[in-house]
């Protein structure tokens, strides 16, 4: 009878250790499935996020493209303005945009080309630069 409750325990050891070695690769399969599905997403994410940056890389580079095309436009218009352009109030001188004297307390002036200005008479104030007047006495 002692032989018998041994072999029924036995029995019912082993078939509970099969049970928990049943259950435990489950277990493991499964973990090494979202193992494999994590990995998987995490190497599509990686991509996408090199594809984003080349694509920042792109749109970065396109745009300092254009700010440079937009930036060298404005300043070949001012620096046109600033060569031909003067501003004249009341008074008998003509003056560059930004002068501190170009604008009246009125706010107003007229505004002409600088050979046109020379012509009716009015003179270059003090703040325009005297390298700009010798460039226009050339002309």
């Amino acid at each position: 009878m002692k032989h018998r409750v041994r072999s029924i325990a036995l029995i019912c050891c082993c078939s509970l250790l099969l049970v928990v070695c049943c259950f435990s690769t489950v277990l493991l399969i499964r973990s090494r499935k979202e193992l494999s599905d994590t990995k998987y997403n995490l190497d599509q994410l990686e991509s996408r996020f090199a594809s984003y940056q080349t694509s920042y890389k792109e749109l970065e580079k396109r745009y300092d493209e254009l700010l440079l095309k937009q930036d060298e436009k404005l300043t070949n218009t001012l620096n046109f303005y600033d060569d031909y352009i003067v501003i004249v109030p009341k008074g008998n001188c003509y003056h560059q945009y930004g002068c501190y004297d170009s604008i009246t307390a009125s706010g107003e002036f007229d505004v002409y080309e600088v050979f046109e200005a020379r012509e009716r008479g009015y003179v270059p104030c003090d703040c325009i630069d005297p390298n700009m007047i010798l460039r226009y006495n050339q002309q």
